[in-house]
């Protein structure tokens, strides 16, 4: 699933992996050009999950992609 996630200086929407030290966790973007990061978990400030993606031509809710149209106000639920 897919996050955002605050830590002091930035503000990055990540996949969060769990890492072999419970310490840690792996941030690893659905961009290929973009390596995974390695954090401490106590540096995480605050995690969200993404629910919903909207750009000014698809919403995508889950599984589903719907249509954006100028004016039209849409609720998944």
């Amino acid at each position: 699933q897919i996050y955002v996630v605050i830590l002091e200086d930035y503000r990055m929407v990540k996949i969060v992996r769990r890492h072999n030290d419970p310490g840690k966790i792996i941030l690893h973007s659905v961009n290929p050009e973009y390596d995974d990061i390695e954090i401490n978990r106590d540096e995480v400030i605050g995690l969200y999950l993404v629910e919903a993606i909207l750009n000014l031509y698809r919403l995508q809710y889950g599984n589903r992609i719907y249509p954006v149209r100028q004016g039209l106000t849409f609720c998944p639920r």
